[in-house]
């Protein structure tokens, strides 16, 4: 789930994309492009403050950083520790990731899905097609026409 925003194409450009949004991806393209993307997951130490806790996304303030939700896992060994939502600077905790156990991670993954739809908030640009491949499966929309080739080349791969 977290390798998939580096497997689909990306289609940003100025016309389907708000320029401070290409600005912003372009600020922080080394971080929005590691597995996992920051625009996603991000870890931080257990023990970290949730609440005062800033994106590595944020700037100092000079421009306003836009509200996308992303999974905060709070972790010393990165086989356990607990996931929160982040929006902004709000937080909810989802649950604790115990070794071994994934599904708390894809149940915050949801969560970050479902929370765009209740707070009517955009995705990240950088998730889109992500989004999209998601909603999809969910059988909430057809693809877009980034995914069909995507598609197209899974079905290729299977017998």
């Amino acid at each position: 789930m977290v390798m998939l925003p580096k497997l689909l194409t990306l289609t940003l450009n100025k016309n389907n994309t708000k320029e401070e949004h290409l600005d912003h991806i372009k600020k922080y393209k080394a971080l929005i492009e590691k597995i996992p993307s920051s625009s996603l997951f991000q870890t931080a130490p257990e023990g970290t403050d949730v609440e005062s806790y800033v994106s590595v996304e944020a700037d100092d303030g000079s421009t306003p950083t836009p509200i996308f939700p992303f999974v905060l896992w709070l972790t010393s060994d990165y086989c356990s520790g607990k996931l929160y939502l982040k929006i902004d600077k709000k937080f909810v905790f989802l649950g604790n990731v115990a070794q071994g156990n994934s599904h708390a991670v894809i149940r915050a993954l949801e969560v970050c899905m479902e929370a765009h739809h209740v707070f009517n908030l955009q995705y990240h640009p950088y998730l889109c097609s992500y989004y999209d491949y998601l909603e999809y499966l969910l059988g909430m929309k057809a693809p877009m026409n980034s995914l069909n080739k995507f598609i197209t080349a899974i079905r290729q791969l299977m017998p």
